[in-house]
């Protein structure tokens, strides 16, 4: 979640302000109050180029890393290469597309 959570801040920045902004005016009616600045964050992360494509072409790395995550919490050495493979493709990502990345 941290690696999708990075990705998010960094292209979707503007957008996670707007709905922080939102919860933070409205604690008790967040859930209704803020749904169009949630659903702009929702479709930044969804469809930015560069998350898009990294999301595209390395979603498996991602997952594995998730699933080891998961099935090893108090041994996360053993997601080590998982995490590795996953941030090596997303560089390749941003390489070839000229975009930055973390």
């Amino acid at each position: 979640m941290e690696l999708t959570a990075n990705l998010v801040r960094r292209f979707c920045m503007q957008q996670m302000i707007d709905y922080m902004d939102c919860v933070d005016a409205h604690p008790t009616k967040a859930d209704k109050r803020c749904q169009e600045t949630k659903s702009a964050l929702a479709t930044c992360a969804q469809q930015h180029p560069m998350i898009e494509s990294i999301t595209k072409t390395c979603g498996q790395h991602f997952y594995d890393y998730e699933k080891c995550v998961q099935e090893h919490p108090h041994s996360m050495e053993k997601c080590v290469p998982s995490l590795e493979a996953f941030t090596k493709c997303a560089h390749q990502c941003q390489t070839e597309s000229g975009g930055f990345f973390f």
